[in-house]
């Protein structure tokens, strides 16, 4: 039973012909499929349909997906709306995502930035007595600095390479695998949400990690890459070996 499309009240009999697995169980409870001939009649809309769905993968581009469609399709819609007020609770469980994620991603580049700075400060203790060598023999400040500095920018590099690899992999992996929640999956259902998540990386958020790795990185070695450079031949020289 069911209102129709003049507000009144409809009812029909239908057979069972099979059945159907969600990720959801609330989503099976609630959804049958029927010929859309069948429901046209049954909800007294011959030749409409009630709903047109557009599926995108940009999350912030839905509001505007949203108000094109209803605007290319003109009076034959009424109300066009997109995915975060249909699920408001879901945006802001995003919204909120992306907040801790931003936290968690200061707080990794910091340790990042900390750990550069303390492996080329050490590079710069061990090898004060061939730094000294090298100012005595003629070498600018300048170039030692850049010398300290190119083999910052060679070690993010591999380390992005590695890293972005590793991180793309694994992706990969969980794309197509999934990854499984269902320890919290009643959880994942009051959200709407099934208890397997597929992840996915896009080209944009590759590059920007790889290019904060190697401006931190930069950044951090500068200090390194000065002391290496004020570095006093005499003294250096004296040191043992």
């Amino acid at each position: 039973m069911a209102y129709d499309a003049n507000g009144e009240v409809a009812s029909q009999a239908f057979r069972i012909l099979g059945t159907f697995r969600a990720t959801v169980e609330a989503y099976e409870k609630a959804t049958i499929y029927v010929a859309l001939d069948d429901a046209q009649k049954f909800f007294a809309t011959p030749g409409r349909v009630t709903e047109i769905v557009v599926a995108g993968t940009d999350l912030d581009a839905a509001s505007r997906t949203a108000q094109a469609t209803q605007a290319a399709l003109g009076d034959e819609v009424t109300t066009g709306r997109a995915w975060d007020a249909l699920e408001p609770l879901v945006a802001q469980m995003i919204d909120v995502s992306r907040s801790s994620m931003g936290i968690f991603y200061g707080v990794f580049y910091l340790a990042m930035a900390f750990g550069i700075a303390n492996t080329f400060l050490m590079i710069v203790h061990e090898r004060t007595r061939e730094l000294g060598v090298l100012l005595a023999l003629g070498v600018t400040r300048g170039r030692v600095m850049a010398m300290l500095l190119f083999e910052a920018l060679f070690v993010s590099a591999i380390g992005s390479v590695i890293g972005g690899g590793v991180g793309v992999a694994i992706n990969i992996y969980y794309g197509r695998v999934g990854m499984d929640l269902s320890f919290a999956g009643q959880g994942m259902e009051m959200l709407g949400l099934g208890s397997v998540i597929h992840t996915f990386i896009t080209p944009e958020e590759l590059a920007g990690a790889v290019a904060t790795t190697f401006a931190i990185s930069i950044v951090v070695a500068l200090y390194p890459a000065w002391k290496a450079g004020r570095v006093s031949p005499v003294q250096a020289i004296r040191m043992q070996a």
